[in-house]
């Protein structure tokens, strides 16, 4: 499944209402059908959308899928749920059913981060039910909890938006990069794969290949202040070598790796592919991608390690 993520237009404004009313989070078990007043007669749902492209600070995305909108992402600094002060843009977000779960949230999200971080805002926040399995997705996108929202139901979450940047790796960051490439290796994958295979993996991206990348202008680094955290390698729509530091996982970072990888593919290709480990398969797949066959690797033996076959996923997604 296609889509893409643009600014909402003009005409399209409107559509916020509908999108928080479908964002309203219903606990498992309720029966029924919430009325459309319930996001009317509460002053906090409103300030989300009426007047919306009134106030200086009104931004929002939208998805679009074959030439439907089917999500919206949007913030505001009106005294809405999530609100913390009058410079903090709030977020709301919503996606219509049959299109959850495909990626679509985290891309709309990825994109109004950036481009709050580079209007200049420090930080964003938003509020979200505590029983809400979307609290997952906030997290991975490095919003924390700061305390309850509104009421005792609620977290009130916030996200720095300064302090990390993206760019293209140079000869001179070669060993930090090799450094942050094995350890991740060698602290993630032995609870998966076999030490044979391991070890096959920490060889695969040796010293002179990854200078070799960055020579060719094919990898690229995430930076939080002047340390390097995450790396990444497109080659042409291939994406590869996508690493976060173990201490570091879980704050969004890959997310952020992989939108700017696939922004590169997607200048010249309809699709991207990546083979995936079994530790990341999960995240690939909760971006949108799909297993579209299988590869084999003979490893050789290697010291004292026998000789092993390992099977992988090659998967795939429109861009």
């Amino acid at each position: 499944m296609g889509y893409i993520v643009r600014p909402i237009r003009r005409d399209e404004w409107a559509l916020l209402e509908d999108f928080l009313y479908e964002a309203i989070f219903v606990p498992d078990g309720f029966e029924g059908e919430l009325p459309r007043s319930v996001i009317h007669d509460d002053p906090k749902c409103r300030a989300a959308f009426e007047g919306f492209g009134t106030l200086p600070d009104d931004r929002a995305l939208v998805a679009e899928v074959d030439g439907e909108v089917v999500g919206a992402c949007w913030v505001r600094t009106t005294d809405e749920y999530g609100h913390i002060d009058s410079v903090t843009p709030s977020f709301s977000i919503s996606i219509y059913k049959p299109y959850r779960g495909r990626g679509i949230g985290t891309a709309m999200m990825s994109r109004m981060l950036d481009e709050l971080l580079e209007a200049g805002y420090t930080r964003a926040s938003l509020s979200v039910q505590k029983e809400n399995p979307a609290l997952r997705l906030y997290e991975r996108m490095g919003f924390r909890i700061v305390g309850d929202g509104a009421d005792e139901t609620e977290w009130l979450m916030v996200r720095d938006l300064c302090g990390h940047e993206i760019s293209s790796a140079t000869l001179e960051s070669a060993d930090a990069i090799y450094r942050l490439v094995q350890t991740t290796i060698h602290a993630v994958y032995p609870d998966c794969y076999d030490p044979a295979v391991v070890a096959a993996f920490s060889c695969l991206h040796s010293p002179d290949v990854i200078r070799a990348d960055i020579a060719a202008g094919k990898i690229f680094i995430l930076k939080v202040g002047d340390r390097i955290v995450g790396t990444g390698t497109v080659k042409e729509n291939h994406i590869m070598r996508v690493f976060v530091l173990p201490e570091e996982q879980g704050k969004g970072y890959g997310t952020r790796i992989m939108d700017e990888l696939e922004a590169i593919a997607a200048r010249s290709h309809s699709a991207a592919v990546l083979e995936a480990s079994v530790p990341a398969r999960a995240f690939y797949l909760n971006r949108g991608y799909r297993v579209a066959g299988t590869q084999t690797w003979e490893i050789e033996p290697c010291d004292d390690l026998p000789a092993t076959t390992l099977v992988y996923e090659v998967m795939e997604k429109e861009l």
